[in-house]
């Protein structure tokens, strides 16, 4: 299933309201995020299982997506771990660490910390591992920024002993090509037992 990730509130709240693990987010988008999340887990998924024959558990649910939808899996999944177990961002920001200081209106992200990203989820890497079957991240090499930054936070993470599998897609940019060689590399490795 694939929704509209422009999700927002009627009442225009932000997402300091709602959920902290959104203090991860910018916050010209922090709003729209949160709501996407709210969406996904209170309406989306909870429809889909009563509509189709799923098996209604984590270990047979993944969530993925492109550029911005690959920014919002990461914080909607990771923050939710006990309803997804396969994880994949095509073109996405992949990392965000709480800014370093939380006086400040909307700081600027800290560089990724696998300690303190998503809410520390990474920090414990035997628990991570048990629960995340695939945490798979793509970019194409010719989107720079989001290639070398995909270069060196699975570094980082695969220092903090995290399993993920990086896929960078040749001479491909910000692109429908690079999220179609992503989505073909990334599915088969859904289910495997």
């Amino acid at each position: 299933m694939m929704d509209n990730g422009y999700a927002t509130y009627s009442d225009g709240a932000g997402a300091e309201s709602r959920d902290p693990s959104e203090k991860y987010i910018p916050a010209f988008i922090r709003g729209s995020v949160e709501a996407f999340g709210a969406v996904m887990i209170k309406e989306l998924i909870p429809m889909i299982d009563r509509t189709y024959r799923t098996i209604a558990d984590r270990d047979h649910r993944a969530m993925a997506g492109l550029s911005m939808g690959g920014m919002q899996t990461m914080v909607v999944a990771l923050t939710h771990l006990d309803m997804f177990s396969y994880v994949g961002t095509f073109s996405g920001a992949q990392f965000l660490s709480p800014p370093p200081s939380s006086q400040a209106t909307d700081p600027a992200p800290s560089p990724f910390d696998p300690t303190t990203s998503y809410g520390g989820v990474f920090a414990d890497a035997a628990s991570f591992n048990s629960k995340v079957r695939l945490l798979w991240m793509g970019a194409g090499t010719a989107e720079l920024s989001l290639n070398e930054s995909l270069r060196e936070n699975a570094e980082k993470l695969r220092a903090a002993n995290i399993k993920v599998v990086q896929f960078h897609s040749p001479g491909t940019a910000h692109e429908w090509q690079t999220w179609r060689i992503c989505l073909s590399k990334f599915v088969p490795l859904l289910f495997q037992t």
